[in-house]
């Protein structure tokens, strides 16, 4: 059992004395008293920091630790000071969380940072930051951080969400870690994978993270332009034609051609040709058959184009471990409905599925 210091309603730490310290640094969505982490990270083995950034603010104002007016620098200092009583330190954070888990972590020296789907040019359209901050300023890009030599963090980012993919332009080959067919929530997948976010911990200290996510890592961290180019043609700023271009860069058979052909086949769509947009689905599932939204674009147009369904080939490639995320689970469900299949279960309250209330 742990012992509980609420350091603010945006920060509570919990000891088990402990010599090594973990930071949880939540993300978007919870109000004051709720954090990520809580249940997944309280377990034998480690101190646990919880972090709220007030108003989704993004941690550049800092967090309330209970004197004064939180501030970055005043954060980073507690924190520098607090870390410096432990042997090992982790730092872990999802999407706003991944943001301030860099921010923070970078104050605290031989710390070892896993960001996942940092947004690490805060502002871009349709990312996280312009849906859900509060705040009226743009936060700082972190690219001078990313290029730190002494900073050891590694980002996971799905290969699904253009502008997470975008966001690991600046990031080294060797610090990234791309989940194929992940969307933004790649916290959801990693847990399914290793059995819950504990077990992310000790390969996290000990630089294991490549070898034991290795059966869900993609390979599109060797084509860090198509991110950009993904990015602007999902910003209706790059012409189909130039995206068409862009595809014969990619090596015939990879699966990374799969995510182009989607687009292109969503925006054909979209323009009123399902012939064109039937091609380029049937050529996205064929590259890479468990992307389930080639699936319901296939199947959709499909039925569209000829008035009937084909047969629900989807069901062959279903994976459970992205069963928790919510895109993934909407195209599921309606795959499912579209065929009169038994649809996936429903998912919990995000509330109660990624945050708690501990009592005070």
């Amino acid at each position: 059992m742990s012992d509980r210091s609420w350091l603010s309603d945006h920060a509570l730490l919990m000891r088990r004395g402990a010599r090594r310290l973990v930071i949880g640094v939540t993300a978007v969505g919870k109000p004051a008293r709720r954090f990520d982490y809580f249940k997944a990270l309280d377990v034998p083995g480690h101190d646990l920091l919880l972090l709220n950034s007030p108003g989704n603010g993004w941690y550049v104002d800092g967090v309330p630790l209970g004197a004064g007016p939180p501030s970055l620098s005043g954060t980073r200092d507690w924190l520098a000071g607090l870390a410096r009583g432990y042997d090992e330190v982790a730092v872990i954070g999802g999407s706003m969380g991944a943001y301030g888990a860099l921010l923070l972590g970078a104050a605290l020296p031989g710390a070892k940072i896993l960001a996942m789907s940092p947004e690490v040019y805060a502002g871009l359209a349709g990312g996280a930051f312009e849906r859900f901050s509060q705040n009226e300023d743009l936060p700082p890009t972190l690219s001078r951080l990313l290029a730190r030599q002494d900073l050891d963090y590694t980002v996971v980012t799905g290969e699904r969400n253009a502008a997470d993919f975008f966001c690991t332009s600046e990031v080294p080959r060797q610090r990234l870690i791309t989940i194929r067919n992940g969307y933004h929530q790649v916290a959801a997948v990693v847990a399914a994978e290793l059995g819950g976010m504990q077990a992310l911990v000790d390969p996290l200290l000990k630089g294991r993270l490549h070898q034991v996510l290795k059966p869900i890592t993609g390979e599109l961290s060797r084509y860090p332009d198509l991110g950009a180019v993904l990015y602007l043609f999902e910003q209706n700023r790059l012409p189909a034609a130039r995206a068409e271009a862009f595809l014969k860069a990619l090596p015939e058979g990879f699966y990374g051609r799969a995510i182009l052909h989607l687009r292109l086949g969503q925006r054909a769509r979209a323009m009123g040709n399902p012939y064109l947009a039937l091609e380029h689905a049937s050529r996205a599932r064929a590259l890479n058959p468990p992307d389930i939204e080639a699936q319901l674009l296939h199947d959709e147009v499909w039925q569209q184009v000829h008035g009937v369904l084909p047969p629900p080939g989807y069901e062959a490639h279903l994976d459970p471990r992205f069963a928790k995320v919510l895109r993934y689970h909407e195209q599921w469900r309606r795959l499912a409905q579209l065929h009169g299949r038994p649809p996936p279960d429903a998912l919990a309250r995000p509330a109660a599925r990624d945050a708690a209330r501990p009592a005070a």
